[in-house]
């Protein structure tokens, strides 16, 4: 899918959200996920969602020539941050992921990710 086929929505200056295919409880089948930018072509991204989720991400991300500079996950729970391996090895892997404390060992549950690159 073309990051222009992504139902996105552009909600400020710098805020957009994209609503990424997932598997979670019905009825829904997408996360949301956001993208704040700067004007010096840096973007925070708000929950990764599901391996093609992080394809479009990245996709995104380069038709706009755009570079990831950090991760927040609002949470650990899979439709959040399934795809979240995958957007670090085809971005940078060494970017910083902000979450809660409480959040850290259900990321390690989920994902057995190094604990080095989670800022709490």
């Amino acid at each position: 899918m073309q990051a222009e086929q992504l139902d996105q929505q552009h909600l400020d200056q710098y805020l957009w959200r994209l609503q990424l295919p997932a598997k979670t409880l019905p009825p829904y089948d997408h996360t949301n996920t956001y993208i704040i930018t700067n004007d010096i072509g840096e973007a925070l991204l708000v929950d990764v969602g599901s391996d093609e989720g992080a394809r479009q991400v990245n996709a995104w991300l380069k038709a706009r020539a755009l570079h990831l500079t950090g991760i927040l996950l609002t949470h650990t729970h899979i439709d959040h941050i399934a795809g979240l391996r995958m957007l670090l090895e085809h971005t940078n892997p060494a970017l910083p992921i902000h979450l809660h404390a409480a959040e850290v060992d259900r990321l390690d549950a989920n994902l057995t990710f190094p604990y080095d690159k989670v800022l709490l």
